[in-house]
């Protein structure tokens, strides 16, 4: 790590790693400071097996150096995460240290990023021939990007929605999303600043849409005879999970009813008659443990039957399946969701044959 500054002479090296020492005690007058960070940076690197040292030259700055120890990964971390399939994407960004940041992330994971800082450059890009012989399949998207609609870009992006692409937005905190996009090309939004963890799940959903867009093609097409249409409540607040569960659920015959948090839910399932409820396990005002256990509780009170809860959540980790049943849900399916999976559990907790 280094900078230019006002560099430290060489007999203070020794010191500026210890608690509340400063080269000069004026600069804690002149530039603030407690002498405590280089402290706590030289411990936690000790705690890492490593060392920290420094080289500096007064007037013209200073470089630090450190090492580390870890572990390497095991295999069952390096196949937790589902794999990305090879494809180009388009980051569309005007802040060119993001467009590189996205550069980066989306070519570690082995996708094939094209960068255009303007939406003009994005359209040009699009209508390129290369594109045809090598199609984009997903763009990300700024969405303060300037001039959406007066560039073509907007038309240019149904084009590609035409051919199977999809959108993934990159709004900022409290800007709208682009009023004019194919919003049935949206597949997920990433609010900046994005985490890669966010990004990847986005693209994962946005790449491989037969898993998480449609069932399989062993599933019919709307319910069969001598099945139940179910009247389904989905409590969901993410958009992208909204539009991909009615889709699945649609297709096989089934009446979907949204809410978009645990209250709302509460307050639905008190108040009507549902077959089944779908029920995320993080949302605002209340979340789906604590929805379950007071939709529980009313029906016990009331002495009405009892609906079946399924679960949806990300974290699909040891001990979550049984925070769920204990919270009074009948089944469980991991985010994102699978078509097989979400019927499979549905057919049990209904006694629907599939």
């Amino acid at each position: 790590v280094s900078d230019t500054g006002i560099g430290i002479p060489k007999e203070k090296l020794g010191l500026i790693f210890g608690r509340f020492e400063q080269v000069d005690r004026t600069i804690t007058r002149r530039y603030g400071g407690t002498g405590l960070g280089l402290a706590i940076v030289s411990q936690l690197v000790q705690a890492m097996h490593g060392r920290i040292w420094v080289e500096s030259e007064l007037g013209v700055g200073s470089v630090f150096h450190f090492t580390a120890q870890f572990a390497l990964a095991t295999a069952e971390a390096n196949t937790a995460m589902p794999s990305l399939p090879s494809a180009r994407v388009l980051i569309v960004d005007e802040n060119a240290t993001s467009c590189r940041q996205l550069e980066e992330c989306v070519r570690n994971w082995g996708l094939r990023p094209t960068v255009a800082l303007r939406a003009e450059e994005a359209v040009q890009v699009l209508a390129h021939p290369e594109t045809e012989s090598h199609p984009i399949s997903i763009v990300l998207l700024d969405t303060k990007c300037g001039q959406l609609d007066e560039s073509g870009l907007t038309h240019v992006l149904e084009g590609l929605i035409d051919r199977g692409g999809m959108i993934i937005t990159m709004p900022s905190p409290g800007h709208p999303a682009a009023r004019h996009l194919p919003m049935e090309g949206v597949v997920a939004h990433a609010t900046k600043p994005i985490r890669a963890s966010d990004l990847y799940q986005a693209l994962v959903l946005g790449l491989q849409p037969s898993d998480a867009t449609a069932p399989p093609a062993t599933m019919p097409a709307e319910v069969a005879a001598g099945e139940r249409s179910l009247r389904i409540l989905l409590a969901e607040d993410g958009l992208v999970n909204q539009k991909v569960a009615r889709a699945m659920l649609e297709k096989q015959g089934h009446r979907v009813e949204i809410v978009v948090n645990g209250k709302l839910a509460v307050e639905r399932a008190q108040n009507e008659s549902f077959d089944l409820i779908l029920m995320d396990v993080e949302m605002p005002e209340m979340d789906g443990l604590n929805a379950t256990q007071t939709i529980r509780l009313n029906e016990q009170q009331r002495g009405s039957g009892h609906v079946p809860i399924i679960a949806m959540t990300a974290h699909a980790v040891a001990g979550d399946r049984q925070r769920c049943m204990s919270s009074g849900m009948d089944g469980y399916v991991s985010k994102p969701i699978r078509p097989q999976d979400l019927f499979t559990v549905i057919a049990a907790v209904t006694h629907e044959g599939h």
